[in-house]
């Protein structure tokens, strides 16, 4: 698939990324990379990264966690799966914080993809911070991937040193002076201030909330 100029190392490298990118429906960090391929340095694989991002394989955000895009496939497109409905990765905290959504393999196949960017998926709400913008406890976010949010966009925030893998919240997003809000729609909640260097180094955008699906039979 004209992935001739690349050794062995960076064509497994590849694979693997887009390999989790379908499973999980986000990139892996450069942690699950090196575990996943028996590279202890993070920094081997950093390089590595490097080689395929200048060779137009994949492009990078800087001093982003799970900030990786597939420029070049090596999957034909007649080998990806026709999506038929959205995948459920996990829940996703209306109040604090909870541990990173893991995927489990759930789908809502009552909802139509091609309604909404390409990797889109579902996380189910736990919690009660966003109740004044609709969004209850079990309903399900239609999430599209999106690390550069705009102001007011609901979003998927993730605290990348939070625990082994990070924390997720959903909250309303505002770029202020030299700092972020991750603004609650519940008055008995406070705000997430968070300087511009925490958000820079710590904090990832997951993506932008672009509906809210709510299971009326499940209440």
């Amino acid at each position: 698939m004209g992935s001739d100029d690349l050794s062995e190392r960076q064509l497994a490298l590849l694979q693997f990324i887009e390999s989790y990118i379908m499973e999980q429906g986000r990139p892996p960090t450069n942690r699950e990379i090196g575990g996943d391929l028996g590279i202890e340095s993070t920094g081997h694989v950093n390089y590595h990264l490097s080689v395929l991002e200048k060779k137009g394989y994949i492009s990078r955000e800087p001093r982003k966690s799970r900030a990786i895009r597939v420029l070049r496939s090596l999957i034909p497109a007649e080998y990806v799966p026709e999506e038929r409905s959205i995948p459920i990765m996990g829940t996703i905290a209306a109040g604090s914080p909870l541990e990173f959504f893991r995927g489990h393999g759930d789908l809502l196949d009552w909802v139509n993809p091609s309604h909404y960017a390409s990797g889109a998926y579902a996380l189910q709400v736990k919690g009660d911070s966003m109740i004044e913008d609709g969004i209850l406890e079990g309903d399900y976010v239609i999430v599209e991937p999106n690390q550069d949010p705009h102001q007011r966009d609901i979003i998927v925030a993730t605290n990348t040193l939070a625990g082994a893998e990070g924390a997720a919240t959903l909250k309303r997003f505002f770029r202020e002076d030299r700092a972020i809000r991750l603004q609650p729609a519940n008055s008995n909640y406070s705000p997430y201030i968070i300087s511009q260097e925490e958000w820079d180094t710590s904090w990832q955008v997951q993506g932008r909330v672009a509906a809210i699906i709510r299971p009326y039979n499940d209440r």
